[in-house]
């Protein structure tokens, strides 16, 4: 799953002789990818951009982060991203987060981005809302007050529907598998700086 990029230079340090690169190093390891690669065909709509500003997706996610090849820890994480963009601001902890956890995340990305978007993209976790039936939400009161208070419109995807905040799922996987996977961290603050 590693990139191409990231393992080329994964394999330059322990073999700093080799001075290939990364386009000589991708054909070299393409027919050993489709060897073991799961094939699968998704069907896509065109992708419609957004006004600078207007709309930010977020999404929570978590991995298993080694210490060592002995020793992991699983790290927690929320990511945002703007839709237009695509800036990117990622927050880590070691506990799963809570109302205020994911609140306080929120007040760290407008700080990071420098304001607040007009609309926030979320999936139906109970951090942002208690139930939804026929598209009438129940927001987490605690959640849709502060929402309230700064002034952003929280938009909630339909159930099982990955595809309609895209941008962040792909966010939160680059962040597992581009920045986490085949690293090593000392422990949750390794991460937070080398992010």
């Amino acid at each position: 799953k590693i990139s191409a990029v990231k393992l080329l230079r994964q394999v330059k340090k322990e073999y700093p002789e080799i001075t290939g690169k990364v386009r000589t190093f991708r054909n070299y390891i393409k027919p050993i990818r489709a060897k073991y690669k799961n094939v699968k065909i998704r069907h896509y709509e065109p992708i419609v951009n957004m006004i600078p500003g207007e709309q930010v997706q977020v999404d929570l996610g978590e991995f298993k982060v080694e210490m060592n090849p002995d020793e992991k820890f699983k790290a927690y994480f929320v990511v945002f991203i703007f839709s237009y963009s695509r800036k990117i601001y990622v927050t880590y902890q070691t506990h799963p987060y809570k109302t205020n956890d994911f609140i306080n995340a929120h007040i760290q990305a407008f700080n990071y981005f420098g304001g607040i978007a007009k609309e926030y993209v979320y999936d139906q976790t109970k951090l942002v809302v208690i139930n939804e039936k026929y598209r009438e939400v129940w927001f987490n009161e605690k959640f849709h007050r502060f929402a309230l208070k700064y002034k952003f419109a929280p938009r909630i995807c339909e159930g099982y529907d990955p595809e309609s905040k895209g941008k962040v799922e792909r966010a939160v996987e680059y962040v597992k598998n581009s920045f986490l996977y085949g690293e090593y961290f000392l422990d949750i603050e390794d991460v937070r700086k080398k992010s």
